[in-house]
């Protein structure tokens, strides 16, 4: 193993250094399968982009952009949107980006709203099944990359402001 690959749970895989982007590609082409791209608007009016979209496009079903801190109403929708379609996730940003698509992945494999599983507020334990997530991170601080959490914020529902936690990749 490459010591910029860190497998950190069983169903993540952490790329960083110097080049890390370079990597994704044959990452990806060595085993096939139906996969959703999180990222910021901010990469894909870059030059990675730029240098390697046609060939991460042949590589991906699509992509959802993330521009904050996602809502469970966000992940939801995203979840309705790709259920039965996407079998894993890559994401290419900073902690937003990473924490999103670390839900995703999450709920994913759950079948009720986020809401539902957000520690101190929802009702229903996360399980320790996932998506396979390939992260990115593009930014350092956030700690994103390196922890099980996935920072989701509802202001809406909640009634407060409150930044609740999934607690996601269970396994280590």
């Amino acid at each position: 193993m490459s010591e910029n690959l860190i497998e950190l749970y069983s169903n993540q895989q952490t790329l960083f250094g110097r080049g890390s982007i370079d990597r994704l590609l044959p990452l990806l082409a060595a085993n096939p399968q139906p996969t959703l791209l999180f990222c910021g608007r901010s990469f894909l009016n870059g030059p990675a982009w730029q240098r390697m979209g046609a060939a991460l496009n042949d590589q991906i079903l699509g992509y959802e952009i993330v521009s904050h801190e996602a809502s469970p109403d966000e992940i939801d929708a995203w979840v309705n949107r790709w259920r039965g379609h996407v079998d894993r996730v890559v994401a290419i940003g900073g902690g937003s980006v990473l924490d999103a698509a670390k839900a995703f992945s999450a709920m994913m494999q759950h079948p009720l709203n986020t809401a539902r599983y957000l520690e101190k507020v929802g009702d229903t334990p996360v399980q320790a099944v996932t998506l396979p997530l390939i992260a990115i991170p593009t930014t350092a601080g956030t700690g994103s990359e390196a922890t099980q959490n996935a920072v989701v914020t509802d202001q809406q529902h909640i009634q407060i402001k409150l930044r609740c936690v999934i607690r996601c990749l269970c396994r280590r």
